[in-house]
């Protein structure tokens, strides 16, 4: 099982440009393997242009996330609120599930 991180693999982000880049859509493969889960960072501010809520990359964390779902992303760190406002679009139940249930059920947690 494991819990990988989007980022730019030592490349400099186009700070803003974020969006659906298809460098990333390997990534989105893993969705496919059910024991893979996302890890939504708590700080994009390498790649957003304004914090603490990086609004600006939206688009492309809920391009992420609808690939894994609710049961597959963890939150990493900072303000709860980034998931809150990052996807808006799920319902409550399942942000709380990305904000500390989902990483409850992983082993050695």
């Amino acid at each position: 099982m494991g819990i990988p991180r989007v980022h730019g693999n030592g490349r400099p982000y186009n700070r803003g440009q974020v969006r659906f880049c298809p460098e990333y859509s390997d990534v989105l493969h893993l969705s496919e393997l059910e024991n893979v889960y996302m890890k939504l960072p708590g700080g994009t501010d390498h790649y957003a242009t304004e914090e603490p809520l990086c609004e600006s990359v939206i688009p492309f964390i809920r391009w992420v996330a609808d690939a894994f779902g609710p049961d597959r992303m963890v939150w990493s760190s900072g303000s709860h609120k980034i998931v809150d406002v990052q996807l808006a679009h799920w319902a409550k139940s399942d942000r709380e599930k990305v904000k500390g249930g989902n990483v409850q059920r992983l082993p050695k947690f």
